[in-house]
């Protein structure tokens, strides 16, 4: 029963208890079917973790925090959906969450949504009062700008690119799309293994889509 609660998504949160002893063949905690992928497994994020007595015990909850581009949070909601997973808050970190479009493209289950990234430097001041101030005081703590090494300009290339008055930015992405797409993706830690086929066939699709460049710059 645990199991198929486990693989349904109705189970949010784990209470765990480990014992410093060793069992032998035992059974497991849920009984799920063999993954054919690690990506595939259910995953929980461990938020508490505590000795009683010679024991431990953890507490872990379903992850409700991502960063995302639009297309990823539109790729979450549309695979949170089929799964039946209905989270009553999601707490977002990245652009993807913040996007008109992306409401649009999600509809109803954009409701409960919460991005935590501070509005973009170019937003008018009138929306965002003191951002102004806070941007020349970051710029003024962190040196933004005078440390940039080559190192640095390297791996964080696109956000000096992306920012380029329009249609510059947006006319070499759409050229092809998705050979961007991969470039970026593949270029971070771990490349495109992290992926699975599928997952890589609807990035591609989204990345085909009218206005998907365009996006990725606002963003």
């Amino acid at each position: 029963m645990s199991g198929a609660l486990v693989a349904a998504g109705c189970i949010d949160e784990l209470l765990i208890y480990m014992a410093p002893m060793l069992l032998g063949d035992a059974a497991g905690v849920v009984k799920l079917p063999m993954l054919e992928r690690l990506d595939a497994a259910p995953r929980y994020e461990f938020i508490e973790a505590e000795r009683v007595a010679a024991d431990l015990r953890l507490r872990a909850r379903v992850p409700e925090h991502w960063r995302a581009y639009q297309n990823d949070a539109i790729l979450y909601f549309s695979q949170a959906r089929a799964a039946g997973f209905k989270p009553k808050v999601v707490i977002g970190a990245g652009g993807g969450y913040s996007l008109a479009d992306t409401a649009k493209a999600v509809g109803a289950d954009m409701n409960g949504v919460f991005d935590l990234d501070f509005p973009q430097s170019s937003i008018n001041p009138a929306g965002a009062p003191g951002l102004d101030k806070f941007l020349e005081a970051y710029k003024a703590t962190y040196k933004m700008y005078e440390s940039t090494t080559r190192a640095f300009a390297q791996a964080y290339y696109h956000w000096f690119w992306l920012i380029q008055p329009a249609p510059m930015p947006e006319t070499m992405i759409e050229r092809d799309p998705v050979f961007y797409l991969r470039s970026v993706m593949g270029g971070r830690p771990g490349g495109l293994a992290h992926f699975s086929d599928e997952a890589m066939a609807e990035y591609e699709r989204t990345a085909r889509l009218p206005g998907w460049a365009t996006g990725i710059c606002e963003d």
